[in-house]
């Protein structure tokens, strides 16, 4: 991902002239000084991954061999800093724990890098594979090579009622596979909710592309995280509004329950399965 583009500006300091006079021409560069923010925001939660046997057929080498993990994730805006300008990135918490952040680009193989560009912001995550964590305190921290270092903290509390609840319900989810589509009217993609709780969903809508993050190309979501209040408090469907679907074209949706719509404020989340769909002929 390109941070910065670099600056040029050809200053002439002598111009052609007629006499004895010579020609001066100076060329300068003038190159983006580096920065160094502070982090803007930061994740740490448990993360269950309803989709763990799809994510395994998309990506066979993928390091996700269990559901149970952890998601940690750094976030940078509006001030982007230079990947180049960074010595590491690391979690800490109870027990010495530790986990380092890969510098280079996230995939599902190695869950774990950072996001593609994203235009005013960057995120890197990092997810830990072994299990869900314990609660406590969870330091990120990321060092700069010119020695200057930024953190944040958060105290983890995560319930993980709300992953046995889901496992426990039946779960439906529309619209799947050929659908008869009226392209006049909004569509409605539907999932199951866990009851007897505060929790909240988020769903995006995409192109089918293989392997593409859900995070970049969304056609339609319900961002929560912006809106916040009671946005998307036990939702258990989503209008997309009409003229976004369109005939003869594969679309994916995927939904995410937690316990928070404030991000910094998550502690569990549930990643459901990914739902594909496409107009009857």
């Amino acid at each position: 991902m390109k941070i910065y583009k670099a600056l040029a500006s050809i200053i002439l300091l002598g111009l052609s002239n007629c006499g004895n006079n010579s020609d001066q021409v100076t060329t300068e560069k003038q190159i983006p000084e580096k920065i160094y923010p502070e982090i803007s925001e930061i994740v740490v939660c448990n993360t269950y991954w309803d989709n763990i046997e799809q994510i395994r057929e998309m990506e066979p080498e993928t390091v996700l061999k269990q559901p149970e993990t952890a998601k940690f994730l750094i976030v940078f805006r509006p001030d982007i800093p230079d990947i180049d300008s960074i010595e590491s990135m690391r979690a800490y918490g109870p027990n010495n724990y530790q986990l380092e952040f890969s510098l280079q680009p996230y995939s599902r193989q190695t869950l774990n890098g950072h996001s593609s560009d994203l235009g005013n912001y960057i995120m890197y995550q990092a997810y830990d594979t072994r299990g869900f964590l314990e609660n406590g305190e969870y330091r990120l921290e990321v060092v700069y090579k010119n020695g200057q270092v930024s953190s944040k903290s958060k105290v983890l509390a995560s319930d993980l009622s709300i992953v046995e609840k889901y496992l426990s319900m039946n779960k439906e989810f529309q619209p799947v596979g050929e659908t008869a589509i009226d392209f006049n009217e909004p569509t409605r993609l539907k999932w199951s909710m866990p009851q007897g709780g505060q929790y909240y969903a988020v769903t995006r809508l995409k192109h089918f592309i293989p392997n593409e993050p859900f995070y970049e190309n969304i056609l339609y979501w319900n961002n929560a995280f912006y809106m916040r209040g009671d946005a998307g408090l036990m939702m258990s469907e989503l209008e997309i509004p009409r003229g976004i679907i369109k005939p003869d074209t594969k679309y994916v949706w995927f939904t995410e329950i937690l316990d928070s719509n404030h991000l910094p404020e998550v502690n569990t989340a549930i990643f459901l399965p990914f739902q594909t769909f496409w107009s009857a002929r």
